[in-house]
Parts: structure tokens; C-alpha cells; sequence
């Protein structure tokens, strides 16, 4: 072959060759991009039934956050006026493509979503497990995304209703957490998110209240734990524990992940609270607030009366009396003047 004919040859040759190594690699790295996008949805949010392996939730959002059909620890949300735990869940709506996160309890079938208006019973869908450390915050670190609607990415909350917590979802400029009660979707404006725990970060503080034990939805009872203090701590290392209770004549810490208003009650010993924040102690003198009563507990100062107030998710006020009596309040409707009576506002 002449030498001209071969240069053009060879430099023709070089040619298609760069040109498909370029085509070659853009394919992938296209793939890479579909595939990375997708995987912050569809390998997360897809729920498994009872017979699919369980999910996890992509690096870009919450790390480590898994939903199967049996965790070893469901995710608690919230509590009904009976005192059963709501389990946080997420479902595939049916005859839709969408997947909400919803709540569901030990005795459903199904997971509750608000949809369209109305409350939703799914039946194919997962728990999130608990065993990673979550906690609700109107301030989160990293949001946990339950699923993907109409409106796009969709985030866990929770917000109180009627005395109980209910879980719900919200989305960017939402600006409510919509959840299922009474057989329809509400949307209320005040509400936590929930969020996974930013590691190594700061720890919730855990406060003290005498004599009163939020008994139920025990997750753990450690023996001889050698003193109160202990069990405040163990408390504070536990992601799961929201209050812990420390019995006096047996020296056992109870661990509990949820405080439900509901079980509150009087007992010998020191229960262990974890709050975002402690409580601003400004009560008003000689008032009254009026609305929806939760529940009532001797305690033995209008402090303690206002920090159990701050752990309960439903409680919007409290009233303490001289008496000691801690009554907590779900919704307020005004104040009124009454001699030997503090009210506080959350």
C-alpha cells in the first residue's frame, strides 16, 4: 500500500477506535447517573412484601435506614388513646405506582396512609427498623424519606391529634404533616420531623421526674444497674429509649422507646425523660389553661409537671396546682383566673 494511503489508513483506524472508546464510556457513565438516580427512590422506597429481602435508603439521603417485613425492632412513631404503639411503615398504594410512609400497629394488617383526602389501608408493606438511632425533631439533622408521591420525595412526621401521635408524611412546601385519622387525611401545621441521628453528634439531654413511671412499650429491663444515675445514662446511650424508669426497692432500669401520656402513672422511683431541648420553666401565676385534657399525675413540682409535658407529644400545655396535681392538656382553648394554679404553655 502506498505510503499516503497508509497514513490515511492508520489515522482513520485511530480514529473510529477513539470514537468508540468515547461512545463506549459515555454508555456507562450515562448508566451510572440513571442508575445512581434511580437508586434514591425506586431501590428505597419500593416496599417488599412479606417475602422480599429488606431495603435500605440511599447514602444521599438517610444512611443505614432500612424498612423490611419483620425488623428486629419496628420504629415507633406514635401512640392511640388505648396505648397501642404506631409503627412507622411505608406502603404501596394500591392501584397506584406511588410509596408513601404511613403507621401501622401490632394488631393491623395493613399500613395507614393519608391520600387523596382520606385514610388508605395498604396491605403490602414494611416497617422501618428501629435499630439504627432515630428521633423527631421540628429541627432534624437528616430527614428521614419514606417514599415518593405526587408531590415528590416524602418525608416521615408525625404530629398529635385528639390525644394520640399519629405518622404521617410531608413534603418540601408542604408546611404540615398530613396524617390518617378518623378515616381522612389531616393536615396539621404542627409537627416533627423524624430524622436520623447524625453520628458522633450531641446526645439528647435526659431529665428527671420523681415518683412517676410511663409504664408500657418496655424494650429492655437491666437488673442491679447500681443507681439512678446510671439509668439516665443508659437511657442516653440507647437510640431507641425515650424514657427509662428507675425502681427504688430493685434497683432495675426499665427502658421504654415512647412516652405515652396515656400510662402515665405514680410509682416509687425516678423516671428518666430524653427531650430535644429542656423546657423553659415560665409558668403564669394563678391561671388556668382550658382544652383537652390527656391525663393528670401527682409530681412533685410545676417543673417536673412542665418537662413531662415537653416529652409527650401531644401535650400543648399543663396545669400544676398546689396540690402537686400535673394535668397535661392536648389542645388549648383559653385561661382563666384560678387561685393556686400555674399554667404552662409548650
Amino acid at each position: 500500500m502506498p505510503k499516503a494511503l497508509n497514513g490515511w489508513f492508520l489515522s482513520g483506524t485511530v480514529l473510529v477506535m477513539v470514537f468508540a472508546v468515547f461512545v463506549l464510556v459515555s454508555s456507562r457513565l450515562e448508566a451510572f447517573a440513571t442508575c445512581d438516580l434511580l437508586s434514591g427512590f425506586v431501590s428505597s422506597v419500593t416496599p417488599s412484601s412479606a417475602t422480599k429481602a429488606s431495603q435500605t435508603q440511599p447514602s444521599n439521603q438517610t444512611q443505614s435506614t432500612k424498612w423490611s417485613a419483620s425488623p428486629p425492632l419496628k420504629q415507633v412513631g406514635g401512640y392511640s388513646s388505648s396505648g397501642d404503639n404506631r409503627y412507622v411503615c411505608q406502603a404501596q398504594l394500591p392501584g397506584e405506582s406511588y410509596v408513601l410512609p404511613g403507621e401501622s400497629t401490632d394488631s393491623a394488617a395493613s399500613c395507614d396512609v393519608a391520600w387523596k383526602g382520606a385514610k388508605v389501608a395498604a396491605q403490602d408493606f414494611t416497617y422501618l427498623d428501629g435499630s439504627s438511632p432515630m428521633y423527631f425533631s421540628k429541627f432534624p439533622a437528616r430527614k428521614v424519606v419514606g417514599g415518593r408521591g405526587d408531590t415528590g420525595t416524602q418525608w416521615v412526621c408525625r404530629a398529635a391529634q385528639n390525644g394520640e401521635a399519629h405518622v404521617g408524611r410531608t413534603w418540601s412546601g408542604a408546611d404540615a404533616c398530613h396524617i390518617p385519622v378518623d378515616g381522612k387525611e389531616t393536615a396539621v401545621a404542627d409537627f416533627e420531623y423524624l430524622s436520623l441521628a447524625t453520628p458522633g453528634g450531641a446526645a439528647k439531654p435526659v431529665l428527671a421526674v420523681a415518683n412517676v413511671d410511663a409504664q408500657g412499650d418496655a424494650f429492655k429491663m437491666v437488673s442491679s444497674v447500681g443507681g439512678d444515675a446510671v439509668c439516665g445514662k443508659l437511657c442516653s446511650a440507647a437510640p431507641a429509649c425515650n424514657s427509662a424508669f428507675y425502681d427504688d426497692g430493685t434497683d432495675a432500669c426499665t427502658l421504654r422507646s415512647v412516652v405515652n401520656p396515656q400510662n402515665l402513672t405514680t410509682r416509687s422511683g425516678t423516671l428518666h425523660l430524653k427531650v430535644n431541648s429542656p423546657p423553659d420553666p415560665t409558668w403564669k401565676s394563678n391561671t388556668s389553661i382550658s382544652g383537652t385534657n390527656l391525663t393528670s399525675v401527682p409530681t412533685a413540682s410545676a417543673s417536673d409537671c412542665s418537662l413531662l409535658c415537653s416529652a409527650v407529644a401531644s401535650c400543648r400545655a399543663a396545669n400544676w396546682d398546689n396540690s402537686g396535681t400535673c394535668a397535661l392538656k392536648s389542645t388549648v382553648s383559653g385561661s382563666s383566673a384560678e387561685a393556686s394554679t400555674q399554667g404552662w404553655l409548650k
